[in-house]
């Protein structure tokens, strides 16, 4: 689904990802990958055009994304009468063929934190600040809780589809108000947040 200017969270996208991976943390790539059928699409009841249909190159990471070694790659949006706008939401396999959810993922590394009484860190970026980034970093401060985990939404790795003008800038404002920090890449990189590598488990 295009967005304006949406090309431009790949670069910061690939540094963060980059620099993530060389301090332990886990990577995650969330992918739409819509059933035809799904009532997403505006021929089907929805609002959206089709987009990320399941076994098309529109379903796929864009090609200038660099895939880090490690990395897990999720697929969300697959359900045929919601939305899917959550990461949280998205599954993906286990080193033992499990299917398993983001939203599992996080409960077991906030066990792990605050087993360890150090912090977590949930960094997200990418497109559409309004939709899917906006319920990803609410999703994700629901269900962890202040005193192990903060929430960091990447000012310079997210592009607003605006349906109406001002719909990102709105959607960072209600991140933030819930709890989230806004952040740069360069600010995260630069000193910004300390990663502890032997909270995680992997």
């Amino acid at each position: 689904l295009s967005v304006t200017d949406g090309e431009a969270v790949i670069a910061p996208l690939n540094k963060l990802n980059a620099w993530a991976a060389e301090q332990e943390g886990t990577v995650i790539f969330t992918r739409d990958d819509h059933p035809l059928e799904t009532a997403h699409f505006a021929i089907n009841g929805g609002i959206w055009p089709i987009h990320c249909v399941q076994g098309t190159q529109g379903a796929e990471l864009h090609k200038e994304l660099t895939v880090t070694d490690g990395a897990i790659v999720a697929y969300k949006g697959r359900s045929l009468i919601d939305d899917g706008y959550s990461g949280l939401e998205a599954e993906y396999q286990t080193a033992d063929g499990q299917v398993a959810t983001i939203e599992q993922l996080i409960a077991t590394r906030e066990r792990v934190a605050e087993a360890r009484k150090t912090r977590l860190a949930i960094i997200v970026g990418g497109l559409a600040t309004d939709f899917c980034d906006k319920a990803t970093a609410l999703g994700s401060l629901d269900v962890t809780h202040r005193d192990t985990t903060d929430v960091i939404v990447l000012t310079d790795a997210m592009r607003a589809v605006d349906l109406q003008p001002g719909d990102g800038d709105t959607a960072i404002k209600a991140m933030q108000e819930a709890g989230a920090i806004a952040m740069t890449t360069e600010q995260i990189i630069n000193g910004g947040i300390v990663i502890d590598t032997t909270r995680l488990e992997r």
